[in-house]
């Protein structure tokens, strides 16, 4: 679903943009209550990277709902954008907020400014008419939410600073970093496939599909900085890759990987093949999240983006939430029927859209703090 509301804003771009996006003048106006949570780049409660809470108001279609957003683009005083990455029950929810400068149209000679709030959400499951429901839901909020906008700037206007706009870095050569993002993607298919009988191996078929997977969001724009997004992909692979070749070898294996691997090969010796599937692509996970993952991100914004804020691609991070559910599901679906019973077959079914990984979106997100706190420690290091 999609729809825009418009109104003319009697104040200039500069405070409208304020009270639009920061969290404290939001709640001034808004029919939900919003709080900050987490600053962006710059340490900016409104700027790229910033998180908050949206509490929305009871209704008919939901109660006590709390809505998580991450600030994707923040370019004062003329365009926002944040995206739903919490909360709700759709499976893609983005605004855009842009304001122009324009005199009153109603011909008072007012100069004020012009608002356009694009909202452009998806249900996670279509319902037949659910979807004008929910539409007529939200749009009908914003609508009070903006003449409740209108009116306070009519009375007191006050508003916080404006967040500082900073370019996003460019990377010199997309197209091979894609390239190295497909390159990974197909090593670790390669793995799998060679070694299909391996419990050691199952991760690799599944991290291959969590690639796959980002690779057509980024192809699709979703991503801001889609070359951060590449570059994440092969050192996950090498991590993983290095830490199966050793313990080939026998020689030592990182503790996480080490426990991964043996709690795979248990899994498959005491547990049904769907089940011990499931577990294993949990063991492994928790292996790339609690460890390899917060040096990927903190190595790859010391090497790539050391002038950029941390927390400008907290974003992209977050938008990968759903990348994960998803290919589960794709791998799960990929097990052989012969090697499944009829009652195993019956529960992969249900497995697509089971919440085996629900606890992913919070295990990714301390990763990400995590990594935040080592790129601060590593920078220092490198000033040293």
């Amino acid at each position: 679903m999609r729809f825009t509301v418009q109104r003319w804003l009697p104040c200039p771009p500069e405070p409208a943009f304020a009270l639009l996006t920061h969290p404290e003048s939001m709640s001034r106006w808004s029919l939900a209550r919003v709080e900050g949570v987490e600053a962006g780049e710059g340490g900016h409660p409104s700027s790229i990277g910033a998180t908050r809470f949206v509490h929305l108001p009871d209704s008919v279609l939901a109660r006590d709902v709390r809505l998580e957003e991450v600030v994707c683009e923040s370019r004062p005083p003329h365009r926002f954008v944040y995206r739903v990455v919490g909360g709700a029950p759709l499976a893609w929810h983005e605004g855009t907020q842009e304001l122009e400068r324009c005199v009153d149209p109603r011909g008072s000679g007012v100069q004020g400014s012009w608002l356009k709030w694009h909202v452009h959400a998806e249900l996670a499951t279509p319902v037949p008419g659910l979807a004008s429901l929910v539409q007529r839901e939200l749009e009908g909020g914003l609508r009070r939410s903006v003449e409740a906008l209108v009116a306070l700037i009519a009375e007191d206007p006050a508003t916080e600073p404006l967040p500082r706009w900073t370019p996003p870095p460019e990377d010199p050569d997309p197209d091979a970093l894609r390239r190295a993002h497909v390159e990974a993607e197909t090593a670790l298919r390669a793995i799998r496939r060679r070694r299909s009988g391996d419990p050691r191996t199952v991760f690799a078929g599944f991290y291959a599909e969590v690639l796959r997977e980002v690779r057509a969001r980024a192809d699709a724009g979703v991503f801001t900085h889609p070359g951060w997004i590449h570059r994440l992909g092969p050192l996950a692979h090498e991590y993983y890759a290095e830490a199966l070749r050793a313990d080939d070898r026998g020689t030592p294996v990182e503790a996480h990987w080490r426990e991964a691997f043996r709690a795979a090969e248990r899994a498959f010796r005491t547990r049904r093949h769907l089940e011990a599937t499931q577990a294993t692509i949990a063991h492994g996970l928790r292996a790339h999240l609690d460890e390899d993952l917060p040096r990927i991100l903190a190595t790859t914004h010391r090497d790539h983006y050391p002038l950029a804020g941390f927390a400008r691609f907290r974003a992209d991070h977050l938008t990968m939430r759903g990348s994960f559910a998803q290919a589960q599901r794709r791998f799960v679906a990929s097990l052989p029927a012969d090697a499944l019973s009829w009652r195993q077959r019956a529960a992969r079914k249900v497995a697509r859209a089971s919440t085996a990984l629900a606890w992913v979106p919070r295990a990714r997100r301390q990763a990400f703090e995590r990594g935040e706190r080592l790129s601060a420690l590593l920078g220092r290091a490198v000033r040293a």
